[in-house]
């Protein structure tokens, strides 16, 4: 009664539609973004008596030596549980590796459902559990409902975010919003994270990536940037994603400049606000880090974010299932040396 189908045209991705809290990282729009960054992008759909109840969309990924992987962000997505279901994705997931290759297939399934630990809790126990390696979204992300009104929100802020707000508002930090050429402030965009990526150690993916997000959006609405300015300055550059009933925080980046004007603050309240406006439920700030997490070097932006109020999304943990144990266990060698 189980029937896989490979999914190639959005009109049969109504993933948006019959799950509510869906991840952006398994909408069509996302596999879209990195097919155009040059990315092999498969689509699976499980119907039970022609009604979907599993989406999932794997991303071919590139790991040293010439090999690569299936990856599942934040997927397998499950409309509704069925008996049989796990093992009937289980063998989806043998076929893939059979006959598409790869070292490893990575699933990386998100809780929707609160009463649950991991969601759903059986479907992952015939593969082996995570051993290394990326690539992996965040474990944990931050998010905060906005359906309450501005002066709600802004109550339960830390007082020295809701300060900061203020200020920058005082200071006459300026907002410009910009949801329909996205081009137009790339420039500005790209060199916030340049100089972010820069100053807290991490990398960036190509110049070529972000435009062609920026290029998609621009066409495909479904988004929005928010700028903080003063005077001539550019202070913050927000790039926000909508899908389904959450705003997403997607990349962002901060000037060295004049950062007594609280600018990346500022940007946050109004992609909130603008959040609010389209009717979202929720803004998601992105990644952080919990106390569990032993690395320490996202712990200033998980404090900033969190002083914004909301609550923790936790992702249930990776799962690989291993076609070649040999290349599993020597890029992951090669990996811990690099």
């Amino acid at each position: 009664m189980f029937e896989a189908k490979e999914v190639k045209n959005k009109i049969h991705w109504d993933l948006e539609s019959l799950v509510v809290g869906a991840p952006l990282t398994q909408s069509f729009s996302y596999g879209e973004w990195q097919e155009k960054n040059g990315d092999e992008v498969f689509r699976i759909r499980v119907d039970f008596s022609g009604k979907p109840v599993l989406f999932c969309q794997f991303i071919k990924y590139k790991l040293p030596f010439g090999k690569y992987i299936w990856y599942a962000p934040y997927g397998p997505v499950i409309v509704k549980n069925q008996n049989g279901l796990n093992d009937f994705f289980s063998e989806i997931c043998q076929k893939i590796l059979d006959e598409k290759g790869g070292v490893f297939l990575r699933i990386d399934a998100t809780p929707f459902d609160k009463a649950n630990s991991f969601f759903p809790p059986n479907l992952a126990q015939p593969l082996p559990k995570l051993k290394f390696m990326s690539p992996i979204q965040p474990r944990f992300e931050w998010t905060l409902n906005v359906e309450k009104n501005s002066k709600e929100l802004l109550a339960k802020m830390h007082e020295k975010t809701r300060y900061s707000i203020k200020l920058a508002e005082k200071k006459g930090v300026e907002i410009i919003i910009e949801d329909e050429n996205f081009m137009k402030y790339f420039d500005v965009f790209y060199s916030l994270m340049v100089l972010t990526a820069s100053r807290n150690h991490f990398s960036l993916h190509s110049k070529k990536y972000y435009e062609n997000i920026f290029e998609y959006i621009t066409v495909n609405k479904g988004g929005y940037l928010v700028l903080a300015k003063h005077q001539e300055d550019f202070l913050a550059a927000h790039l926000i994603v909508v899908f389904g009933n959450t705003a997403y925080y997607l990349f962002g980046g901060t000037s060295d400049e004049k950062k007594n004007l609280c600018g990346p603050y500022m940007a946050h309240w109004a992609g909130i606000l603008r959040a609010k406006k389209d009717e979202m439920k929720f803004y998601n700030f992105g990644g952080i880090e919990e106390a569990k997490e032993k690395d320490g070097s996202w712990q200033g932006i998980t404090t900033f974010k969190k002083k914004f109020g909301g609550e923790t999304i936790r992702h249930a943990e990776l799962l690989d299932m291993i076609k070649s144990k040999f290349w599993y266990k020597a890029i992951a060698w090669a990996k811990r040396f690099r």
